[in-house]
Formats: structure tokens, C-alpha cells, sequence
């Protein structure tokens, strides 16, 4: 029933669409608002009005289709022209309905959505929530927070950077220092007797190079192994590890650098704030502006410290990583290092409170580059950051990695290189030679088999000698390793050596560097074999020579001969003070009789002094002028007793004469005897020494009376040898004192025939 005028009805505001790039209003239309009716005519005008109002509201839809069809026929024309001349199809036109549709094709403005300006998109990092310090919006509270966040953060990854440096990548675990300690622990502990292990034959450094110990060397052995000699040597996954740890520090690289073109492309600004941050319909945040301050501040206190932090993260990381041998330590080194460059998000997720990070989720992307700057179409930015990578990678692997494989290959080598198989003893004060004792014949117990292959190996043909002399004194340190190391690294061409699989490699720097002087890889000979005893040599068997260096002397030997070093057991009691062991071993081991020791005296004597027997004999002696040897016969019995002496090499031989009164020109016997003879003295050989005796008398005669030749000619006759017992009895029928020396005037003499009564054997 409402009535209304045509006036009212021309004065109702028409209803209109929003053009396409136009943000629809709030409101799509208005009520109309109707007068009321007074009666049916003025119903009639009223629902004319609302029809015309409905006719031009039809009129301006059809305007603005014809509008809408005009710009899609000159959009369609425009892409058309750019397909002509060779435009990217992800081109896009920004087309601009005008209201009045009077807008033209020329006047949009052309985007290739390649083409775009590169933006950097806030994160929930520590680095990031930094600007929200200068937020007018932001109160002092969580400015303080922060702050304190920031400081927090780069204090921990500054401390975990002190740690990596200074505690972990400083340490040279393979250097030259460490093999050479590895070299005397091969020779001081290794090849060292002390450490042999006689239940399986082998000494320690076989067993640790064959990873059957359980011991902190072993450990490391085994580490050095699995990296170098696994099917999947430990390089591959080192230069795996050292390419991703690169390309996380270049993730954090690109952020700083686009953090960085971001802040600092943001226009200047004057008057008060320090950021220009507007707030959209949308409620999302748009930095626009910054003052020059906060360009300082920026660079200063965030750009650079992150900087400075991925450097030295990126750089010790890659060292770290490089030098680091053992397989599963890599993956979870490389994982720690990552962890440090989460740290900017941990304290984030932890510190901030729920308005801070929804800041950072309104807050706009920032422009962060230039369109169209590129170069063979990529920008300055992304060469500069592919070079960078190339050149860490490469840097790495060359600087780090390459010197640290040819470090821990020589480490390896120093230990398990060359012959294994060998133990030494001796090199020291107390045993000055060096006895390299090779374990390939070893045997726990010496049966026949070994006993008879020893005695046919060791005391054949060869010449060998027993040894002690006096020496000067020497480096037995320097002379153990000259030995042991001369010895392990033989068996291949000069200049090479067996690695730890047996193959003939070069000798690696690092171990070739701290070699001790003499020992030449592959060039030298094996040492001579230990001197033994050589019965052939009858006599000089038991002579003392100078002892080698070094020499060869196999387990088996050293088991047969009762667990002694060379010379051996064999020579030990050939050549001992015992008269009984040594007499029972020629006999019987080598089946011959002593060659210059008595025993006789071991069958008829007990030990262990095998003093019970004493020897006897005459001695004839010729004189020139009879007149002058009775005036001298003290003279004569004194020279005749000291060539009998020295000819048999007998101290204390008494010397009687007998018989007296014989005419001149005749022959003087005198009677001779060694009581307790000792065991070097063989009587059977007494009477051949008549021209030593005689040369030796006269030369004492000569010197005391000045005559020469006094003695014409000395006969000894045979010699005979009888028991203490039974011996007073002979001295009690021959009248002959019981003790040696010459009585005055020739003193009392025994009778005729009294030698032929003495017992013989």
C-alpha cells in the first residue's frame, strides 16, 4: 500500500556492478525506500516508476557487457600480436576495465610471470623477528624479549663455534707426529716378544692388523680399516657428507644474502618511526620504508654476525667433516653441525609468544632484487652463489679431505704395513742385539720332527758364531726401529711397500717423512742369520765374535732350544762352565768328544769341581857342558820346570830330578807331576811339546847366565795319570815329597824303577 511520486522514483540511485579489477563494495544494494500510496492512481504511478528505474538498470548491464566484450576482443588481438613476434605463452596482460570503457590495449602494462622482482618471505627465525624491534606497534616488553632472544642466539652457535675450532678440527689425528708414534708402538709393543702370544703363534701386531684383538689400538685399527678398505670406501661418504653440508650452509647463505637486498633496497624516509609499515583491508603488514639508521643497525648487528657465524660454521664444518674417519660419526657430525643452524628457530618457537609470530605471518614478502638483470638467464645473485658452492666443495675436498686420506693411508700402513708375522727381542743394555724372530715355523712344543729340521737348518754347514764383545755405547732405541722397520717393510720393489691388503703401493708421505734413517722400503736385505754354535770348527767353536745388529731366528728354533734366544740352548751348554752338561751334550747330541775340554775327568769325578785326578811323567834333558849344569842344576830344574808350564799351559807342575851322579855327556831325567789336573789339560798331548819345552828353557837360562843353547835336547816321555789315593801311595814308594818344589842340592831322589811302580790306567 505504499505510494510514492515519479519524483521520488528519478531520485532512487541506480544500482551498479563493480567493474572486473575493482574491489566489490561493501554493500551490493540499497533498499528503496517507497513513499506511502493515497489511493490507486498513485499505485499505478508507483509500479510505472519501478519499472523504468528496472528498464535503466537493464540498459547500463547491457553497457557494461558491451564494455566486458570489447576488452576481451582487444586482449585476444593482444596476445595474438605477442604470439607473432615470439612471446613466452606465460605472458600476462594487465588489463584495466575502465568505468567509462574507454581503456585501451596499449596503455596495460605487459608481466612475464618468469620475469618477477625475487621476494624474501619473513620466517619464524631469530634473525628475522630482529626488525620487529622497530615496529611502533611493538611494546617494550617483547622489544626486550627480543632483543634477549638475539643475543641468546648468537651467543650459543658463537660457543659452538669456539667448541668446533678450538676442540675438534684443531686436532691433527693423522699427522706425522701421530705415525711416528704409531711406528714406535709397532716396534716397542707390536713386534715385542713380551706381546707374542704363544697359543696361536702370532705376535701382537699380527693379531691387531688380522682385527682380532679388544683394545683401545684395535678400536682405531678398525676405524682406519672400515674407511679405507670397505667396498664402499669412506671418501664416497665423505664427499657425500662434505656436498650437503655445503649446500645446507648455502640454504642459510641465499637467506642472509636476500634478508640482506631486502632491508637494504627498502626506500629512506624521514620524520618519526624508524619503519614505514602499513596495514592493508586484509590486516597483512607492508614494510615500505626504513630511516638510514636502521640500514646501519641492520648490517651491523644482524647481516654481519650471520655472516661471520656461517663462515666460520661453513668452513670448520667442512674440516671437521673431512678429518673425521669413522663412518657412523660422519652422518651424525654432519647432522650436529645442521643442528646449529637451527638454533635462530628453536629460540624462536620457544621465546616468542603467539602475537610476535602472527606479526611475522602478516607481514608482507619484501622485495629483494631487480627484474630483468640476468646473466645467460640467471641473475648476478645465483652465479655468485653457484661459484661459491663449486668453490667449497672443491676447496674441501682438495684442501681437507685430500691431505687427511693420504694421512690416515699412511697411519694405516705404518701399523699393518709390510711383514707382520715376525716378534723381536733384545736391543736393549742387557741384550744389545736385536734377535728378529719370525713366526711362519711356529711350533708350542719342539717334537722330533722340529727337533731334527732345527738341528739340520741351524747347525749344518753354515758358519755361524757366538758373540760378546765390548761395544760403545748406542741408541738401542734408534737401533730397535732401524731393525724392526728394515724387516717389516720388505718383500717389494725399492720404493714400495705392502699396504695392509698385501698389495705393493708407494710409500705415503706422511710415513716416508718420519722413516728412520737406514730403512729403505723394498731395498733392504734381510738380516744374516743368528750366530749358533759350529761343531766343525772343533776348538774355536766356543770362540767369542762381535754380535750383529739384528739377525734372523725363527720360533721354532727358539722352541727347540728351550724357549732361549740365539746362540741357544745347544750352544748355552756345549760352551758352559759345567764339565759334565758340556762333555754329556758333544757326546751325545753331536756325537763327538769335547775339543778342549777333558772328560775323563766328568766319567771319574763327581762335580762339580772334577779335580780328582793328577798326571805324571819324566823328562830327559842333554846338556852341553855337564861342569856347568851340576854348578847350575837350581837354575836348570827352575827353567825346565817354567817351559813345562808354559808348553802345556799348567800352573803349579812340581819337577824333581832324578836319578843324581850320572857321568858327563850323559842324559838327566827329571820326574814331573800336576796334581788336580784341570779339566783343560789332556796328558796324551805332553809328549810332543819336547821343542817348546826346550826352546822355552833355554831362553830362561840365557837370560840369567848369558849361555845359549844350554840344553841340547829335551825328551818327555809318556804321560800317566792316577787317583789322590792312590797316589800317596806312590809318592810313599818312590820317596818323592807330597808337595811341588825342588829340594837343596837336588834333594833326596826317588830309586830306580819307582815310576814303573806307579798304577797306571
Amino acid at each position: 500500500e505504499a505510494q510514492v511520486t515519479w519524483a521520488q522514483a528519478r531520485t532512487c540511485p541506480p544500482t551498479t556492478l563493480p567493474l572486473p579489477n575493482e574491489r566489490p563494495a561493501r554493500s551490493v544494494g540499497r533498499m528503496i525506500e517507497l513513499p506511502h500510496a493515497t489511493g490507486g492512481s498513485s499505485l499505478e504511478g508507483t509500479v510505472k516508476a519501478i519499472r523504468e528505474q528496472q528498464q535503466r538498470q537493464q540498459h547500463q548491464l547491457d553497457k557494461q557487457r558491451q564494455s566486458i566484450a570489447e576488452l576481451q576482443a582487444q586482449l585476444a588481438a593482444v596476445l595474438e600480436e605477442f604470439q607473432e613476434k615470439g612471446a613466452s605463452h606465460n605472458t600476462t596482460v594487465d588489463v584495466r576495465a575502465s568505468p567509462k570503457g574507454s581503456a585501451k590495449a596499449e596503455d596495460a602494462p605487459l608481466v612475464n610471470a618468469d620475469d618477477a622482482v625475487p621476494e624474501y618471505q619473513v620466517e619464524h627465525s631469530m634473525w628475522d623477528a630482529l626488525l620487529l624491534v622497530f615496529f611502533e606497534s611493538v611494546g617494550w616488553p617483547d622489544k626486550a624479549l627480543l632483543i634477549l632472544g638475539s643475543l641468546m642466539n648468537l651467543g650459543l652457535q658463537a660457543m659452538m663455534l669456539l667448541v668446533l675450532w678450538f676442540d675438534m678440527v684443531d686436532k691433527n689425528k693423522y699427522g706425522s707426529e701421530k705415525v711416528e708414534e704409531m711406528l714406535k708402538w709397532r716396534v716397542a709393543t707390536g713386534h715385542n716378544k713380551e706381546h707374542f702370544d704363544e697359543v696361536q703363534g702370532k705376535p701382537l701386531i699380527q693379531k691387531l692388523c688380522s682385527r682380532e684383538l679388544w683394545s683401545f689400538e684395535q678400536s682405531e685399527y678398525d676405524e682406519m680399516y672400515d674407511y679405507l678398505y670397505k667396498t664402499v670406501p669412506g671418501t664416497l661418504l665423505s664427499c657425500t657428507v662434505l656436498i650437503l653440508w655445503v649446500l645446507s650452509s648455502m640454504v642459510e647463505y641465499r637467506r642472509i644474502v636476500e634478508q640482506g637486498l631486502a632491508i637494504l633496497q627498502l626506500p629512506s624516509i624521514r620524520g618519526r618511526g624508524l619503519l614505514y609499515v602499513v596495514e592493508d583491508d586484509e590486516q597483512q603488514l607492508e614494510v615500505r620504508g626504513a630511516r638510514p639508521l636502521v640500514h646501519a643497525f641492520i648490517v651491523a648487528c644482524l647481516l654481519l654476525p650471520r655472516f661471520v657465524v656461517l663462515g666460520f660454521l661453513c668452513v670448520g664444518g667442512c674440516k671437521y667433516l673431512a678429518e673425521t674417519a669413522s663412518l657412523s660419526d660422519l652422518v651424525l657430525n654432519a647432522m650436529g653441525l645442521a643442528f646449529i643452524l637451527d638454533v635462530d628457530e628453536l629460540l624462536c618457537a620457544v621465546l616468542l609468544p603467539h602475537r610476535l609470530r602472527s606479526r611475522l605471518d602478516r607481514m608482507r614478502p619484501l622485495p629483494c632484487g631487480e627484474r630483468g638483470r640476468r646473466v645467460a638467464g640467471f641473475s648476478v645473485t645465483d652465479w655468485l652463489r653457484y661459484l661459491l658452492t663449486v668453490a667449497l666443495v672443491l676447496g674441501a675436498i682438495f684442501v681437507y679431505l685430500s691431505p687427511f686420506m693420504t694421512n690416515l693411508r699412511g697411519a694405516a700402513t705404518a701399523l699393518c704395513g709390510g711383514m707382520k708375522d715376525f716378534s723381536y727381542s733384545g736391543g736393549i743394555s742387557s741384550e744389545p742385539t736385536v734377535t728378529l724372530m719370525n713366526s711362519s715355523d711356529y711350533t708350542g712344543s719342539c717334537g722330533l720332527a722340529d727337533m731334527d729340521a732345527h738341528m739340520s737348518s741351524t747347525y749344518g754347514i753354515v758358519h755361524n758364531q757366538s758373540t760378546h764383545v765390548t761395544r760403545k755405547p748406542v741408541d738401542y732405541l734408534q737401533k730397535q726401529e732401524r731393525a724392526v722397520l728394515a724387516y717389516a717393510f720388505k718383500g717389494c720393489d725399492p720404493g714400495l711397500l705392502t699396504d695392509a691388503q698385501g698389495a705393493c703401493v708407494g710409500v705415503p708421505s706422511s710415513l716416508a717423512d718420519v722413516l728412520p734413517p737406514g730403512v729403505r722400503p723394498g731395498a733392504n736385505a734381510d738380516p744374516a742369520s743368528c750366530p749358533v754354535l759350529q761343531p766343525r770348527l772343533r776348538a774355536r767353536a766356543c770362540d767369542p765374535v762381535p754380535s750383529p745388529d739384528s739377525c734372523l731366528w725363527s720360533w721354532r728354533a727358539y722352541t727347540c732350544e728351550e724357549d732361549k734366544l740365539w746362540p741357544g740352548n745347544i750352544h748355552e751348554e756345549a760352551c758352559s762352565s759345567d764339565l759334565g752338561s758340556s762333555c754329556m751334550l758333544w757326546r751325545f747330541e753331536l756325537g763327538m768328544e769335547h775339543p778342549t775340554r777333558n772328560c775323563l775327568l766328568a766319567d771319574e769325578c763327581g762335580g762339580p769341581r772334577y779335580d780328582c785326578l793328577s798326571a805324571y811323567g819324566t823328562v830327559d834333558i842333554e846338556v852341553r857342558d855337564y861342569a856347568t849344569y851340576k854348578s847350575n842344576r837350581s837354575l836348570v830344574w827352575e827353567s825346565v820346570t817354567s817351559g813345562l808350564e808354559q808348553a802345556i799351559n799348567v800352573s803349579g807342575v812340581h819337577v824333581e830330578l832324578q836319578p843324581e851322579g850320572r857321568p858327563a855327556g850323559s842324559a838327566s831325567q827329571y820326574f814331573w807331576l800336576v796334581r788336580s789336573m784341570p779339566d783343560t789339560f789332556f796328558p796324551a798331548g805332553v809328549p810332543s811339546l819336547d821343542a817348546a819345552v826346550r826352546k822355552l828353557a833355554n831362553a830362561e837360562i840365557a837370560a840369567v847366565m848369558g849361555a845359549s843353547e844350554t840344553l841340547d835336547a829335551v825328551v818327555i816321555g809318556s804321560t800317566e795319570y792316577t787317583k789322590e789315593k792312590d797316589l800317596r801311595l806312590f809318592f810313599q814308594k818312590a820317596s818323592l815329597p807330597s808337595s811341588g818344589g825342588a829340594p837343596a842340592g837336588g834333594g833326596p831322589a826317588p830309586q830306580p824303577g819307582a815310576a814303573q811302580e806307579a798304577p797306571q790306567r
